[in-house]
């Protein structure tokens, strides 16, 4: 079994290693951090709120983009191409390769919630055990969404038309926070509402004033985690 799960993870590598449009996905968030934090230092409004929201913005970007996105790529491509198929019938385990496609995903939502408030030099060492919680739980979420994106759909065409709209969602919920009170009222109980809320409340944030958003987040993990396990045996029975 263990031998099963580093061959996955091997491939997994291999096949991120080779699409350098998925290297790009990665690196665009930080890039885009690095330039905007110029952009403002050089115009003398890189003030801690301004930063806040970059992080804010950036590290939606990077989930949506680096971590979500090339999920529902990987996995409809290898349906697509009959490869998913190959390895249920060749005895892969459907946690192992679920695992699998989560693995390096996980790697990179870690880096980037870490990378960022440093490029950005934001201190967040007051709310960080939150921080990183919620940012790694919503991207946990985003994960799902797009894996079982993947696992529906027939072709990458159909994946990518599906999962563009999660992935704008995803990155203008954060930006468009605060726009009016209805709006927020809405989206706090989004997958993104918790994570939103976090990042305009950084150095007071409280769980006990974000029940209900922490219950929305931990709702949408429960649901697309066993829709991705029911969808993933039933894949198993067709094959």
């Amino acid at each position: 079994m263990l031998n099963q799960m580093k061959s996955l993870i091997w491939l997994r590598k291999k096949v991120i290693k080779s699409n350098k449009s998925m290297v790009l996905q990665v690196i665009l968030p930080l890039g885009f951090a690095f330039l905007y934090k110029h952009i403002y230092e050089i115009q003398g409004t890189l003030t801690n709120s301004m930063k806040v929201n970059l992080l804010g913005i950036c590290l939606a970007l990077s989930l949506s983009l680096s971590v979500g996105n090339p999920i529902s790529t990987i996995v409809s491509e290898e349906k697509e191409k009959n490869i998913l198929r190959t390895l249920l019938l060749s005895g892969v385990n459907s946690t192992n390769y679920i695992l699998s496609v989560l693995f390096y995903p996980v790697l990179i939502s870690l880096v980037m919630t870490t990378a960022i408030p440093r490029i950005l030099e934001l201190n967040i060492e007051n709310n960080y055990s939150a921080y990183l919680i919620i940012s790694l739980a919503t991207s946990l979420v985003m994960m799902l969404i797009n894996l079982f994106i993947g696992l529906i759909s027939k072709t990458q065409v159909s994946a990518q038309v599906i999962s563009v709209p999660v992935t704008m969602i995803s990155m203008f919920i954060p930006m468009l926070s605060g726009i009016s009170k209805g709006f927020d009222n809405v989206t706090k109980y989004s997958y993104m509402g918790l994570f939103t809320k976090s990042l305009h409340h950084l150095e007071t944030f409280n769980w006990q004033d974000q029940i209900a958003s922490s219950l929305s987040l931990l709702a949408w993990l429960l649901l697309f985690a066993t829709l991705t396990i029911l969808q993933s045996k039933r894949l198993r029975k067709i094959s």
